[in-house]
């Protein structure tokens, strides 16, 4: 599995998170109700693409599993059902 860093990017903003413009690398954080959650993940500014070695890794970082991962950002995961998998894992409160 193999993704483009802008596609994953688009995905990431189109989906609730926001770029952290100040530091060494691009850091996206997830927001809900307004406000900045513990749930985050990064890409580095020289990357090209999203690996087999980085999926694992973000997926972990975002709390889901590579499946649901490559449907985040292939679309079939929406923003509401991912917000729904966070707040059932309880990793956000309703």
């Amino acid at each position: 599995m193999v993704f483009k860093t802008r596609h994953v990017a688009v995905s990431l903003c189109a989906k609730g998170f926001r770029e952290d413009h100040k530091r060494d690398h691009r850091y996206y954080f997830f927001y809900h109700q307004g406000k900045k959650s513990s749930i985050q993940t990064k890409i580095s500014h020289n990357a090209d693409e999203i690996d087999d070695y980085l999926c694992p890794a973000m997926s972990r970082q975002m709390r889901l599993t590579r499946d649901q991962f490559k449907k985040f950002v292939e679309c079939p995961l929406k923003a509401e059902e991912y917000l729904n998998l966070m707040t059932q894992a309880q990793h956000l409160s309703p």
